[in-house]
């Protein structure tokens, strides 16, 4: 799975005198591989490096968390 995103837009009558809108985000890459070709477990997609018999760590999982607040 590359990449997993939900978001949420916080609705009008929830939303302060101060503040116009606010809209939450959250992101996940590199979840995990659903499903591969081979029965290693490897990612077809993943460069493993200079040789074909070196083994490389996998691409690392990153999070993202975004708050946009319009004022």
């Amino acid at each position: 799975m590359r990449e997993l995103s939900l978001s949420y837009q916080l609705p009008v009558e929830r939303v302060t005198k101060f503040v116009k809108a606010a809209n939450f985000a959250f992101a996940v890459r590199n979840l995990g591989l659903l499903w591969t070709a081979n029965k290693e477990g490897i990612d077809p997609d993943f460069v493993a490096g200079l040789s074909a018999t070196s083994l490389s760590l996998p691409p690392a999982i990153s999070y993202n968390f975004s708050l946009n607040v319009n004022f």
